[in-house]
């Protein structure tokens, strides 16, 4: 009982990561000021991408270990947090690596 609810925790939080990420994004933008913008904006990017390899492992997890606890309630939210947190982290590579 315990490992089902760690897997479905785990596809929920997939695609939450990306949700709570923005939102923390908003927040410590919306506190900065001119003296610690590198700063702050360091801590933006370290905290941003770790929550969303946070997410894309959380989902993978999840769809790795769909045969025990069924389909019901796994897929579709492992899905949308491996297919959202992938393209975040590409775009970020993309962009980091393309200046």
């Amino acid at each position: 009982m315990a490992a089902q609810d760690s897997i479905k925790t785990a596809a929920q939080a997939s695609w939450m990561a990306p949700i709570a990420s923005f939102a923390m994004n908003h927040f410590i933008h919306s506190g900065k000021t001119e003296r610690n913008v590198m700063a702050v904006s360091i801590i933006i990017v370290v905290i941003s991408i770790s929550l969303y390899i946070i997410g894309l492992s959380a989902g993978l997890y999840a769809l790795a270990n769909i045969k025990k606890v069924g389909k019901k309630g796994v897929l579709i939210p492992a899905m949308i947090g491996v297919v959202l947190n992938a393209a975040i982290l590409s775009m970020f590579v993309y962009v980091s690596f393309n200046k």
